[in-house]
């Protein structure tokens, strides 16, 4: 297995990967974003985002994040519990060592356990009133690395 950085050339595939990972995910309202809108989301703001992928016969999963907030980690469902996504969460440490921040739905209890499980901490839980899914949520905190000096 292997992570280096995607290429707009990747896009259909995170897209594929970004819509068969949030239909796993009986919370979500389905009718929210037709394929073409997500593919839409995928090319003209999460390309804009520093994206790594991981990949190993093919891509298993990314992890797209900007300026202290690591925006996406989703792996092919076909391909999880197989440490890609913890191999791209210690790709993000490593790529914002200072520490970052997350949003994860309440309702996504693997994804809860897994950000704790790799040193993340609850800074607040929300209502959701302010997300697009209108979902409760809870804004999570990695610290960073210790300065060990």
């Amino acid at each position: 297995m292997r992570i280096r950085e995607a290429t707009i050339e990747d896009a259909p595939a995170l897209a594929d990967i970004f819509i068969a990972a949030r239909a796993r995910m009986p919370y979500l309202n389905p009718g929210l974003h037709n394929r073409e809108e997500t593919r839409a989301f995928i090319y003209n703001v999460v390309s804009e985002q520093t994206i790594l992928l991981a990949e190993n016969a093919g891509m298993l999963g990314f992890a797209a994040m900007e300026s202290g907030w690591l925006h996406h980690l989703y792996v092919d469902p076909a391909r999880q519990n197989a440490a890609a996504g913890s191999l791209l969460m210690d790709a993000a440490k490593k790529f914002m060592p200072q520490g970052f921040s997350l949003w994860v739905f309440q309702a996504n209890l693997g994804a809860r356990r897994f950000y704790r499980r790799h040193g993340c901490r609850l800074v607040k839980a929300t209502d959701g009133a302010e997300n697009e899914e209108k979902l409760p949520d809870m804004l999570l905190r990695w610290p960073g690395h210790k300065n060990e000096n």
